[in-house]
């Protein structure tokens, strides 16, 4: 598998992007979740991390990400918000989906961009 270096993109005039990424470790179960957030010049407007508990799966640790990305965003974006994470298959998850649509309800705007990513 050849692997490909991941290119960040700007977003709009006005927005603030907001990448979201999940870790998961199925022999363990320890997980993980990370954000930042940029406005349309790269200048960092809010970054985080945190350890996830009781995680069951890679999916479910890219959603929960997902809803870290967006409870910040709704805190400390003043705009419209890209929200940037990896595809997921949402039948696992269908409980967070409904509890980001809840937060999304907080934003002035929102726009969800699935990526891919290249790995090992």
């Amino acid at each position: 598998m050849s692997m490909r270096k991941a290119q960040w993109k700007a977003p709009n005039v006005g927005w603030i992007k907001v990448n979201v990424d999940g870790a998961f470790v199925e022999q363990t179960g320890q997980a993980g979740a990370g954000v930042v957030a940029r406005n349309h010049v790269g200048k960092t407007i809010f970054t985080a991390w945190r350890v996830l508990f009781r995680c069951s799966s890679a999916v479910e640790t890219e959603m929960l990400a997902c809803l870290e990305g967006l409870r910040l965003a709704a805190e400390w974006a003043h705009g419209p918000v890209t929200l940037e994470g990896k595809k997921q298959d949402r039948s696992e998850i269908g409980n967070l989906v409904a509890e980001a649509r809840g937060i999304t309800r907080l934003l002035q705007a929102v726009e969800f961009v699935q990526v891919k990513r290249w790995g090992l």
